[in-house]
């Protein structure tokens, strides 16, 4: 129910409140406690070390001649090298160890002058002081300086991010949102929208960010790697072809198994001649194995139309443009279905939750073309479900409707393939309409609906089907077992994988310490961290969904609310949710592996899963719950942009993009 004006008023005026107060924080915040190093250098009395010695063997600069308390030093290594960063570490004296002792290992970033300052805690006098760099740097330019004063740092950018987050917090905590949502109020829908283009600006910002820039992307077509291959499919299907027109290396066909990666490393060394990664290689030809849609959709088109390459990211941006309108179009069908109303900030944050946190994020930020099958696929799979869900709304189901979601779903074959899964949600979105008689009955309503479903299936998946026969001699081959990255002809179903890979999915806990970005990786890459003896392909992993999505946990309420589900009739299609995503992890544990990418199979339906739990609660003790669901919201959307800085992922932005990592650590975590 709306809220009483009174009550809004009060809302208003907490809110406004809030900002006030929040604006003299945030500034002071950057003045004192962000320049904390400022104000406590403003005394220091700079010196530089009048002997210095240099080790190009073993990488050290010797710094000796002085006897003083060093409370800092500032260098600068970077005259006339382009590296990004240089990593280093310190071996000092003081008065607790004559002899000396090694620091922690940190870096300095070229474009990040804060990080050339490094704050010292020794006790007493120092005398001598050795740094071991990583690589060679020009010793004879490099600048050593003690005890420097540091200039006061004013960064707008800082204040601005802070301020806005904490504007955002004010804005849900002070209730001025909490008022029943009316999709067709025009303040309701331009705060949405204007939501959704925020959001949206953010991602560019995050895709364009990323290492993977038109340069990069260029560099690995050269070098024969995979990122170009839905440019090669398009030339390819424009000539009439399945076929790619690359050639391989002529040692591939003499080779007894040609995917085994060690035997053909040898080969290319001998030869000269490199593999490209990651294609399809079946009898003699170069194929690609990732889904025909997003190449119909994206790369025919445009290479027919201009004759220019198409870059992933733009592609992953197209389809992060359609999946933020849909995702909110969504949300507000399962309210529709499974609760009736909520109000505007209910309605906002499992917008945003489920939007940010059910694994697209990951492809934004990685937008590769691994991801575009991906992105395409949740596009398909969010629109799909949302054309079921809205195909009921009135006594005479929409044909259209039923038709579109059919449409969208059936594309997942040609994204995707195990997204065709999805299908089985039909089953509990038309429950109520198949025990009335709508579908599968003998009559002209009926079969329509029935056909409505069923057709778009068969015509859209049967010349897919028959696209794999063309490529591969089988419907049913879809071809990645024939991928050049590791051989898969073999791969069959072992149980003993199981227990460790559920357990890596779904309830591995993040590796946290106290180090910068504070969540590493829990394994290593290539090693299962279990003690079964056999190969398991394995990436960096940043932890289990239940600690890295933490609203999923909402699930192991299910017990709880029961009751309340069944009378909104939620149990089959949350059950069914959890039946797909533990049968999609079980796919991924024997065949495919362990990465973060292979977690977004199945998080977006736990993540539905949990989010229709939480709309079944009926409480009447409203207000810790909605405290409670607040702050399990906004830690699971932090945690989704915090694991982007994370060790947990493979190509992360420690190595890929040192200064755009450092950047964060030097605008929030670090104060040296």
């Amino acid at each position: 129910m709306d809220l009483k004006n009174s009550n809004f008023s009060t809302a208003q005026k907490r809110f406004f409140r809030g900002i006030i107060v929040c604006a003299i924080v945030c500034l002071l915040l950057e003045c004192f406690w962000f320049n904390i190093r400022f104000w406590e250098s403003i005394g220091y009395k700079q010196s530089v070390p009048s002997k210095i010695t240099y080790d190009k063997e073993e990488k050290t600069v010797d710094l000796s001649g002085f006897d003083l308390h060093i409370d800092n030093i500032y260098m600068d290594v970077f005259s006339n090298i382009d590296d990004e960063q240089v990593i280093f570490a310190i071996k000092a004296t003081d008065d607790t160890d004559t002899v000396g002792f090694w620091l922690a290992s940190t870096n300095t970033l070229r474009d990040i002058p804060e990080s050339r300052y490094v704050r010292l805690h020794l006790i007493g006098t120092t005398d001598h002081l050795i740094i071991k760099f990583d690589r060679d740097i020009d010793y004879e330019s490099a600048r050593f300086v003690f005890n420097t004063p540091r200039p006061f740092n004013f960064v707008p950018s800082r204040v601005a991010l802070i301020f806005a987050i904490c504007a955002v917090i004010i804005l849900f905590w002070s209730g001025i949102l909490k008022v029943r949502l009316d999709i067709k109020d025009k303040t309701h829908m331009m705060i949405i929208i204007m939501a959704g283009i925020f959001l949206f600006g953010a991602w560019m910002k995050i895709a364009e960010s990323s290492y993977y820039t038109e340069a990069v992307f260029k560099e690995y077509d050269r070098i024969n790697y995979v990122e170009q291959i839905y440019n090669y499919l398009a030339r390819a299907l424009l000539k009439g072809q399945v076929h790619l027109d690359v050639k391989p290396p002529s040692y591939l066909s003499g080779m007894t198994n040609p995917y085994i990666r060690a035997e053909r490393d040898i080969l290319t060394l001998q030869t000269g001649e490199m593999d490209h990664m990651d294609y399809a290689y079946f009898d003699g030809r170069y194929y690609c194995y990732y889904g025909l849609i997003p190449a119909l959709f994206f790369y025919v088109p445009y290479v027919a139309l201009t004759g220019q390459l198409v870059y992933s990211y733009w592609v992953v941006l197209v389809c992060a443009a359609v999946f933020i309108p849909s995702s909110f179009a969504f949300i507000y069908r399962l309210i529709r279905k499974f609760r009736g109303e909520v109000s505007l900030d209910t309605y906002l944050l499992l917008s945003l939750l489920f939007i940010n946190c059910c694994g697209f994020l990951t492809y934004v930020k990685r937008p590769v073309v691994y991801s575009v099958p991906y992105a395409m696929s949740y596009c398909l799979i969010v629109l799909g479900l949302y054309f079921w869900l809205t195909a009921c709304d009135k006594e005479k189901m929409s044909v259209v409707k039923l038709i579109l979601g059919a449409v969208m779903i059936a594309m997942t074959l040609g994204t995707r393939p195990v997204f065709m899964i999805t299908l089985l949600l039909a089953f509990p979105i038309f429950a109520d309409r198949i025990k009335k008689g709508d579908f599968f009955r003998l009559k002209a309503a009926s079969i329509v609906n029935t056909s409505a479903v069923i057709v778009p299936f068969l015509v859209i998946d049967i010349p897919l089907l028959f696209y794999n026969k063309a490529r591969f001699g089988s419907f049913l081959d879809f071809g990645s077992k024939y991928n050049l990255t590791r051989d898969l002809l073999d791969d069959r179903f072992i149980l003993e994988r199981i227990p460790g890979g559920i357990y890596t999915y779904f309830f591995q806990p993040m590796n946290i310490n106290a180090s910068y970005p504070f969540i590493h990786a829990i394994n290593d890459k290539n090693i299962f961290p279990t003690d079964y003896q056999g190969a398991v392909y394995n990436e960096l992993f940043a932890g289990g969904l239940f600690f890295v999505i933490p609203f999923c946990i909402a699930l192991f309420f299910i017990p709880l609310v029961i009751g309340s589900m069944k009378k909104n009739r939620s149990r089959f299609i949350v059950f069914t949710l959890i039946g797909i995503s533990i049968f999609l992890a079980l796919v991924d544990i024997e065949f495919a592996g362990i990465a973060n990418r292979y977690l977004t199979d199945f998080s977006i339906f736990m993540l539905i899963a949990a989010v229709i739990v939480v709309l079944s609660v009926r409480n009447k003790d409203t207000v810790r719950l909605r405290k409670a669901f607040f702050v399990i919201c906004l830690l699971t959307i932090f945690l989704a942009y915090f694991l982007l800085l994370s060790d947990g992922r493979s190509l992360t932005m420690r190595y890929n993009m040192p200064n755009g990592f450092g950047y964060f650590k030097y605008l929030f975590f670090d104060l040296r």
